[in-house]
C-alpha cells in the first residue's frame, strides 16, 4: 500500500510538472497589448543606465569578469561546507524540538553553533563584497552608489508600485 501511494504521488508530481509550463505559456500568449504598453512605459521610466531588471550596466572588461568569476568560485568553495553544516544543525534543532522530551541544554548548544556559523558566513560574505568592490573602477562604483541610493530612497520593490496603480494584480510580499 505504501509503495502504491508513493508511485501515485510521483505520478501526480510528474503530471503537475508537465502541465505548469503549458499553462504558463497559454497565459503569456493571452497577454493584452495594454500590458505590453505598460511594460514599455515602465522600461522607459527606469533611471539610466539601467537594464530591464533595474541593475546598472557596469560594462565589465574581460579581466574584471574573470576576476569576479574567480572571487565567486572562491566564495562558493569557502562557504559550501559551512552552509551544509548550518543546514544539518538546523535540522537537528527541528528534530529535537519535536521529540517528546525537550532537552533545552542540547538545543541551546546547537543554537549557539548555528549563531557562530551564521557569523562566520556573514564575515565571509562581507569579505567577498569588499573584494568585488575593489575590482570595480571608480566610475562603476559611482554607478553602483547611484543605484543603491535610488533603491534606498524608492525601496527595493519600488517598481511594483507602478503595477499597483495600473490595474494589474497586487505584488506578493
Amino acid at each position: 500500500m505504501k509503495t502504491a501511494n508513493q508511485i501515485l504521488a510521483c505520478l501526480l508530481l510528474a503530471g503537475t510538472m508537465l502541465a505548469v509550463p503549458v499553462t504558463a505559456a497559454e497565459l503569456t500568449a493571452q497577454a493584452s497589448p495594454e500590458s505590453d504598453q505598460m511594460t514599455d512605459k515602465y522600461q522607459q521610466s527606469l533611471p539610466e543606465p539601467c537594464m530591464k531588471n533595474g541593475c546598472p550596466q557596469l560594462s565589465f572588461t574581460d579581466a574584471q569578469l574573470e576576476k569576479l568569476s574567480t572571487l565567486k568560485d572562491q566564495y562558493e568553495l569557502a562557504t559550501a561546507a559551512k552552509k551544509a553544516t548550518l543546514k544539518s544543525l538546523k535540522c537537528q534543532v527541528h528534530k529535537l524540538m519535536t521529540e517528546p522530551n525537550i532537552d533545552r541544554q542540547k538545543i541551546t548548544g546547537l543554537h549557539d553553533k548555528i549563531n557562530s556559523l551564521r557569523t562566520e558566513l556573514s564575515n565571509i560574505r562581507l569579505g567577498y563584497s569588499l573584494d568585488r568592490a575593489e575590482v570595480l573602477t571608480p566610475e562603476q562604483r559611482s554607478k553602483m552608489r547611484h543605484f543603491f541610493l535610488t533603491r534606498q530612497v524608492m525601496g527595493h520593490r519600488w517598481h511594483h508600485k507602478f503595477w499597483q496603480h495600473h490595474g494589474s494584480e497586487q505584488p506578493r510580499d
